[in-house]
């Protein structure tokens, strides 16, 4: 009783790219919810497994292991609950793809993007009265975490008799 066995050695790891993200972006910040766009791919063996995750966070865990898929699109959102739930105060999000193959090959790909949903509160002090000796000084808070890191940003104009006397960026 002679047996045949035929075997194919795959040693590629999966294909993982990020295909586009999705949200209101400005200066390379989001200040919505993020929809993640991703392509996994494996043409020998096959996917196997890929999953998808935040800060830690598993938003995609998906298993191929008793279907044939070679190239799958893959994508999920992250809500302003999830932003909420995995606030940090630098406003940066890792995101974490990993795929397997059929082999046993694995990948890994990562991106760091910047999600801030909280609304800057600005607030004005030093002006409390309404006769002043000398030129009061106005003071203008802005509570931005991100205000460095081109998150936020404040224009101040003075007017008076409804001309513009100063402008500052």
């Amino acid at each position: 009783d002679e047996q045949k066995v035929t075997f194919i050695k795959d040693t590629v790891k999966p294909a993982l790219s990020f295909s586009g993200f999705g949200g209101s972006k400005k200066n390379g910040w989001y200040n919505t919810a993020v929809k993640v766009n991703f392509t996994g791919k494996d043409e020998l063996s096959g996917l196997d497994k890929i999953s998808a995750s935040v800060n830690g966070k598993t938003f995609l865990d998906k298993d191929y292991s008793s279907v044939n898929t070679k190239t799958n699109h893959y994508s999920f959102t992250i809500s302003k609950s999830d932003i909420r739930e995995l606030i940090n105060d630098s406003g940066s999000y890792k995101i974490v793809v990993k795929g397997e193959d059929k082999a046993g090959n694995k990948k890994t790909i990562s991106k760091i993007i910047h999600i801030d949903i909280v609304k800057p509160v600005v607030t004005l002090s030093g002006i409390n009265k309404q006769f002043y000796k000398t030129n009061p000084t106005l003071h203008i808070r802005n509570n931005e975490k991100h205000y460095k890191d081109k998150g936020a940003f404040i224009s101040v104009v003075i007017e008076r008799d409804k001309k513009i006397i100063s402008r500052v960026k």
